[in-house]
């Protein structure tokens, strides 16, 4: 109860980008705790935007696809501008826009899957329905040169 009780407020919303560039990885699950792995794809993406000329149109995402066994995948992502995207090798477009469930979370990337949890049981327990994984848009983020619990991580469900 105590725990709950500081979970962020679920809240209805819409997602608003449509075009990214993304790179998918499968990594084990003891990997996701602090996001480590995140940091490098995006500066990956990054660099390859700014080669191509590309602008960001946003802050990045990360999307939890499937798991298996010890071993979950994701797709690490960049929103982009413009529409005609082009990708290189493991880089390639996706779009993404609509409905959702979401929470605003501030504080460490250690504590995200607790507080993504929370949202899915919330769901469950609501019979509401989503349509598509969950995914976290990384507002302020460790590149941004703050302390742990000034990052900011919105964790969205779509609906």
């Amino acid at each position: 109860e105590a725990y709950l009780a500081v979970m962020p407020e679920i809240k209805d919303g819409y997602f608003p980008y449509k075009n990214f560039l993304s790179v998918t990885k499968t990594i084990t699950k003891s990997r996701l705790g602090d996001r480590a792995f995140v940091w490098p794809n995006i500066e990956k993406i990054q660099a390859y935007m700014q080669e191509k000329g590309y602008e960001q149109d946003g802050a990045p995402i990360t999307i939890f696809h499937s798991e298996y066994k010890a071993n979950q995948t994701v797709e690490i992502a960049v929103p982009v501008k413009g529409n005609s995207i082009e990708g290189n090798g493991d880089i390639v477009p996706t779009l993404l826009v609509g409905e959702v469930y979401y929470v605003e979370f501030q504080g460490p990337h250690h504590e995200l899957d607790d507080v993504r949890y929370y949202l899915e049981d919330y769901i469950i327990k609501n019979d509401l329905g989503v349509c598509c994984d969950p995914l976290e848009e990384y507002v302020v983020m460790p590149s941004d040169k703050v302390m742990g619990s000034q990052l900011v991580t919105k964790i969205y469900f779509p609906k």
